[in-house]
This record gives structure tokens, sequence and C-alpha cells, in this order.
């Protein structure tokens, strides 16, 4: 008897190890370390592990075990609620004008991805802003050619070796004057969209090293400040699309929305679609839009579609805005910078 109570204790006390091992990386702030990195990219997951292990503890009969499990469960959820602020209902869309953007990543096998019937996604008339980062000549060509019949304005932006394109840029309505950001390293590509109804929309093209693979942590987290410093000068409506090498309920992630003041467009998905948009792999759920308060999300679908795109589609609506005198005078071209 003694014997068994031992074992029975023993097990117990690995499980709380496990448990408490999780919640220890995904709270504290030590993400420069690779397991924390890791833990913390899928603590939802690890979440739902608790909970059908609780579960299982419970069918069971194993009372210290569940409700140690169901402990971890929701100590994860009320950090994962902390961090992304998840909408139980959806928002519902109003009268106010629909702008939908589309931000894709061509898979490494460029010339594969020629081969994706791009059409019907691209013929949707609530998108009006198409981003692509790292397009091939011969793939930019076919969208340009796709998207002219759609009426979109387009820009690019290229590298050096002139073997890619670093970001192509469509819009259905009038672009503004291309800048290219030289006080900010991140965001290669800056623009404005000038609106029907004089409203304009700045938009950037981000670009973020993945930490801990080609840069350090901790000059990724300037990286972030360094955007973050850019985007909260800007008075206009801002769309920031693009990779940003975290998942939305990271620390760095979480802190980076606090200093742009932006907001994330990941939680505005329903609680009820987040597990039919969530994929079981989190480090491809790094691509996301954020978006400035003037701005609401009314819908968010992850993209991955192995060995052709990964990215982000989402739509907004406008929020009722008391000044606009300084959405004027925006000059607008058809022409590719």
């Amino acid at each position: 008897m003694h014997s068994a109570t031992k074992k029975q204790n023993l097990f117990f006390l690995l499980h709380a190890l496990f448990i408490s091992s999780i919640l220890l990386a995904c709270l504290l702030p030590l993400q420069e370390w690779f397991f924390f990195r890791w833990v913390e990219t899928r603590s939802f997951q690890f979440m739902l592990t608790f909970l059908g292990l609780g579960l299982l503890f419970f069918l069971w009969t194993k009372p210290r075990l569940m409700l140690t499990y169901f402990a971890g469960c929701a100590t994860l959820a009320l950090l994962l609620n902390n961090r992304i602020s998840l909408k139980l209902k959806p928002i519902t869309p109003d009268t106010t004008p629909i702008f939908g953007a589309l931000y894709l990543i061509p898979d490494e096998n460029k010339d594969e991805v020629l081969n994706y019937p791009l059409s019907e996604k691209l013929a949707n008339p609530s998108i009006n802003l198409v981003i692509v980062q790292e397009s091939s000549i011969a793939l930019y060509s076919r969208l340009k050619e796709l998207l002219a019949m759609e009426g979109f304005y387009y820009a690019t932006h290229s590298n050096l070796d002139n073997e890619c394109i670093s970001t192509a840029v469509f819009s259905r309505h009038p672009l503004g004057k291309k800048t290219l950001t030289l006080d900010c390293d991140v965001a290669d590509f800056v623009g404005t969209i000038k609106l029907q109804n004089t409203q304009a929309v700045r938009f950037l093209s981000v670009r973020l090293p993945k930490p801990g693979q080609e840069i350090n942590y901790k000059d990724y987290l300037d990286k972030l400040d360094e955007l973050a410093s850019f985007t909260k000068e800007f008075e206009t409506p801002v769309l920031a699309l693009g990779n940003y090498q975290s998942v939305s309920w990271s620390k760095a992630i979480h802190q980076f929305c606090k200093n742009s003041n932006l907001e994330d467009s990941w939680p505005g998905t329903p609680c009820r679609s987040l597990m039919h948009n969530y994929d079981l792999f989190p480090e491809s759920q790094t691509a996301n839009i954020f978006h400035s308060d003037h701005f609401k999300c009314i819908s968010f679908e992850p993209i991955n579609i192995p060995g052709y795109f990964s990215g982000v589609q989402a739509t907004y609506q406008f929020h009722e805005l008391e000044d606009q005198d300084t959405n004027k005078n925006i000059k607008s071209s058809n022409k590719e910078f």
C-alpha cells in the first residue's frame, strides 16, 4: 500500500512539473531562449492539451490530476485572453464602405506557384489592396495581367539583383506617392491609397527577420520598437501588412500593439471560427495585418496553401472620423513607380 502511494505521488509530481514548466515558459519574459519561444508559440495547443487531459483524468477518477490540469488550462486561457482579447460575438457590418486587404508570400518554389488558380481569390470585389512579397518576375507579370482586368493600379519595389520583386502592390484605388522608408528598415514600402470619399489609407509592407535564425531576439525586439515608433507618427488610417515572425499571442506582438497604438486583426475573428482558422502548426500563423483604430476588422482568414502561398486576408470597415482634413490633397497615379 505504501509503495502504491509513493508511485501515485511520483506520478502526480511528474505531471505537476510538466504543467509548471509550460506555464513558466509562457509567463516568464525569457523568450530569447529557444525553448521559451517554442512553448509560447504553442501555448494555444498546450491549453487544449491540458483541457483534454483534465477531462481524461475526470473519467479516470483522478481528482488531483484533473484539477491540476484544469488549473493549468485556465491559466493559459487567461494569458491568451489578455494577449489577444478574443471577441465572443462576430462584429456586425454596418453601412460604411468595406475595405479588404490581401497579403501573400509565395512558396520558395516560385515556378510551382504559377500553377495555382488565383483568379477566384483576386476577383473578390471586397479586396481593395493586395501586397505580395518576394514575388518572381513571372508571378508579378501574371498578377499584373489578372488584376489589370479588375482595374487595379500597381507599384513595385525591387531587390538590387533584379531577380525578384521585393514588394508588389496592387490597389483598386489610385495610389499616392510611394515612399521608400529610410528611417525604418523593417518597412520596405510605404504608400497611400486615395478612396472615392477622399479618405486616405496609409499602408506598410513589413519585413522582419526571423528571431533566433536571421537575428538575435533582442535585435528583433528593437526592430519591432522601431516599427512601432514609425507607425505611431501617422494620423491617417494605417494598415501594416507583413510577416511578423511571431504569433499574435506572443509577448513581443502584444507589446508592439501597445507601443504602436495599432490593433491586431487576428482577434477580430469570432471565437467560434477560431478553431476553423487555426493551423496545427502555429509557426505558419505569423503573417498578420495590424490596423489603426480608424478601422474595425469584420473578417479575417489565414491563408496556408502548402506549396503555393501563405498569408492573410482581412476585411475592414471605417469608424466615423470627426476630422478628415489630413486625408485630403493626396496625389494619385496609375503608373508603375
